[in-house]
Formats: structure tokens, sequence, C-alpha cells
């Protein structure tokens, strides 16, 4: 968010349902009904708790990420798997599983800026966009199809330049929410472009596994169709209130192994999945 501008309630950016389709007559559609449906979501409730960590950032030192989960209520804490450390300088890649869709992303940015000042997180544009949270986020199409591939091609090299300069970036590479296989929640296939991109950029790599998963009505719905789960995110959200997510960290994979590994989706899959067994 630009500290620069001073917002009040009434101008404070507002998360863009809209932005969360790409059909220009769903985008009409949404836009109109829009105050309607932030209501029956749940998103004007996450809109107000983040405006009050916004107002409130600077209280004891705390990053907006840490208000904002004061202001939901929700906790986490953190499992260091063998005595995993998160490296205090040098560019770094953090990739993680993606079970709720919106909380991970808060409780990452909460994790990194307890770490390190020198993050981007790479999230949806439309939910956690720059204009939400600001500097942190490098705003991305999490849906892999022919419009956002083009569109992503700027917050990737965004995101390489700040590894080169030996930051950290961090990343779903799931890109959606996670699904409902088989009684297991995991990501659905990774995408291609971040596969590259984790693999070109010959930077470390810290797995974190977040543990947990969203309603069965989610799933449901998103067994119809993914854009109406998407639709219920914000209030999966606020039904973690009072809850504390477990979280995983595990120990940095050097550049020489994963240059190495021949199915890396595979590879780095079973090094997040795995965290949440090796306590």
């Amino acid at each position: 968010m630009n500290d620069s501008v001073l917002y009040t309630r009434k101008n404070f950016p507002a998360i863009s349902l809209a932005d969360m389709f790409t059909d220009a007559k769903t985008k009409r559609m949404v836009t109109r009904f829009e105050p309607i449906l932030k209501s029956v979501m749940g998103i004007k409730r996450i809109e107000g708790c983040l405006y009050d960590a916004y107002r409130d950032r600077d209280n004891q030192h705390l990053s907006i990420w840490c208000k904002f989960l004061e202001q939901l209520n929700i906790a986490y804490q953190v499992h260091r798997v063998n005595a995993a450390k998160m490296p205090q300088e040098g560019g770094l890649i953090i990739i993680a599983n993606h079970p709720f869709g919106m909380l991970d992303g808060i409780i990452m940015g909460s994790l990194l800026r307890s770490q390190r000042d020198d993050i981007k997180i790479m999230a949806n544009q439309a939910l956690l966009g720059p204009k939400l949270l600001g500097v942190d986020i490098i705003g991305v199409d999490p849906y892999e199809n022919n419009s956002s591939i083009k569109a992503n091609l700027s917050p990737l090299r965004q995101a390489r330049r700040w590894l080169n300069q030996g930051g950290v970036v961090a990343v779903f590479p799931g890109g959606d929410v996670s699904v409902k296989e088989q009684h297991k929640t995991v990501d659905p296939p990774w995408h291609k472009t971040l596969l590259r991109f984790i693999q070109k950029s010959k930077t470390p790599i810290m797995p974190v596994y977040f543990q947990g998963q969203n309603s069965e009505f989610f799933y449901k719905l998103r067994g119809i169709h993914e854009k109406l789960g998407s639709c219920l995110l914000g209030k999966e959200l606020l039904k973690k209130h009072g809850q504390t997510i477990d979280v995983f960290m595990g120990p940095t994979i050097d550049t020489d192994t994963i240059k190495n590994e021949d199915n890396l989706e595979q590879f780095l899959r079973d090094k997040i999945y795995s965290l949440e067994h090796e306590r």
C-alpha cells in the first residue's frame, strides 16, 4: 500500500470481485451487483478488518499483516522442521501449498515480515493485490490460461529482479486454492510458468506447509465451477475466527539439488507435503 497516501475508510482501496473474471459481460454484471455480493460473501467485513489494520499499522511496530490477523482474530504457530531457519540475507524463494486461498497469503506476509524486510509475495491481484497490501505484493492472475500467461510476464520479471537484488519472493505454485482428492487437500497441478521461474532463478528454496482446509461446502461448489468456490473465499477466511493455524517450515534446498531434478514439480511438492510428518 502506498504509504505516501493517507487513506480514510471512505477512500480505502477495495477488493475487486470483478477483477476475478476475464469475460467482459461477467465483469459488468459483477460490478453492477458488487455491493450486495460483497456483503453476502463476507468481503465487506474483510475490507473493514483490513482498513482497521492499516489505521493501526504503526502501533507496537507490527506489520500490517500482523495487524490484519489480529483484526480477524486468527493466530498461527510455526514449526521449524529440522531446526529450519530462514537465511537473513541473499535471494530466496519460498514455496508453499495453498489450502485456504486468502488466509495462507496473509499468514505468509506476517511470517516473512517477522524475519526480513526485503520480501515480496506473488498473490492474486484481485483478492490480495498491490493496492490493498502495497509494496509486499506482486499481483498476478492465478488462473493459467492464455490471457493470464501474457498478463503475468511483467510480474515474473519483477520477481526475478527482486531475487537478483538479494530479496525474498514467496510463491504459491498451484496458483489457485487447493482441491480435495481422495479425502486429502492438495494443490492443483502447478503452473508451468512458475516452475520455469523457480528452475531458472538459481536461488535456494525454502518449503512451507500450511495445515488445514476449507469447508466441505466450499469443495462441493468448486467441483461445479472453480469460480463458484472462489466466491466463498471471504466466508472461508472469516470461519477461521478464533483458530490457530499450524505452519511448517523446512530446511532450504540448494540450487544444485534443484538443477539435477528431472521431475521438479513432484520433488518440490513432496518437500512441502512431507513437512507435516517431520516435526
